[in-house]
């Protein structure tokens, strides 16, 4: 229900990201504007959200795998300061879980806890080695599954998030704006408008505001 005239605007809460500026890849046209030929006469891709959340997907995959590719046991038994239930091996077979339950199309419970917990539970034992190496089997599956729509974008927004965890409990560098601004950009944007209550919020990011409850697009 919408506020009558003399209602008092709820107060509203002011969300400032930190971001870079990402340009778009000059081979991808944004949606609306006319598609220019290249110089052999090809029609770049359309810009638009699976391109980003694909490529993402698997960009923040291959940071990953980089990061604990060479760890150590004791490093791998460090706990997660984020999700303090898990080592850092345990959220690498979450991540390794979730990509092999999307690929089986076995989403009943996402993304809930218990269904979390089954990924590592399953994964027991099993040397990180051998993790990466059944995710690797399915990340291609799963980058298509988001493209296409078939499971949401939290799919990618809990390893972009995850992967945040992972350099905080490592102590290492931050990964490139480039491998996640955009499709973090397109995460908030659908969890702003999806937000409902009495307070307003307004999310402000390089340029880009978004408002929630009564968000009528990007402005």
């Amino acid at each position: 229900m919408r506020r009558g005239a003399s209602e008092p605007a709820a107060p509203v809460r002011k969300v400032a990201l930190q971001t870079l500026n990402v340009r778009k890849p000059s081979s991808i046209t944004p949606v609306g504007a006319r598609a220019a030929t290249t110089g052999d006469g090809a029609v770049p891709r359309i810009w638009h959200a699976a391109v980003v959340l694909d490529d993402a997907y698997r960009s923040a995959h291959g940071r990953v795998a980089a990061l604990v590719a060479g760890l150590g046991q004791s490093e791998l038994a460090w706990t997660v300061p984020a999700c303090p239930d898990w080592t850092v091996r345990d959220l690498i077979a979450h991540l390794a879980g979730t990509a092999a339950d999307v690929t089986a199309r076995r989403t009943e419970g996402m993304p809930g806890p218990a269904w979390a917990a089954a990924h590592i539970a399953a994964r027991d034992g099993r040397a990180v080695a051998e993790l990466l190496a059944e995710w690797d089997v399915n990340v291609a599956s799963t980058a298509e599954a988001i493209e296409d729509r078939r499971v949401p974008a939290g799919v990618l927004h809990d390893l972009l998030v995850h992967e945040g965890d992972l350099v905080e409990a490592l102590g290492a560098a931050q990964p490139p704006w480039d491998g996640w601004a955009g499709a973090a950009r397109l995460v908030v944007r659908q969890v702003v408008r999806g937000i409902r209550g009495s307070h307003s919020l307004v999310v402000r990011s390089a340029g880009t505001e978004w408002r929630s409850p009564d968000d009528a697009g990007e402005r």
